[in-house]
């Protein structure tokens, strides 16, 4: 399982094949090069919803642009009325 235990590992690794290796090996270069996760911040992913909601909504003609736009910029404020709450 991830993360790994080095202890097993090592138990295991003198009887394992090239293959069988590869995936501890994808595993250490992923630690390495890999994006470190980052939460969303406050407000990110109520707004997220709220835009792909409109986006969507003026994809079908269930909503204009216009409309679309003036509650994804409400959203975007709110957002950043909850970002700055945080700082």
């Amino acid at each position: 399982g991830i993360p790994l235990n080095e202890e097993v590992w090592k138990a295991i690794e003198p009887g394992l094949e090239p293959g069988q290796k590869l995936g501890k090996e994808m595993l250490d270069v992923g630690r390495e090069m890999g994006q470190k996760f980052y939460p969303l911040p406050a407000g990110a992913q109520d707004f997220e919803k709220v835009y792909l909601s409109e986006m969507e909504a003026v994809m079908f003609n269930k909503q204009t642009i216009e409309k679309a736009f003036d509650r994804i910029m409400a959203a975007a404020k709110d957002a950043e009325g909850k970002m700055a709450e945080v700082n």
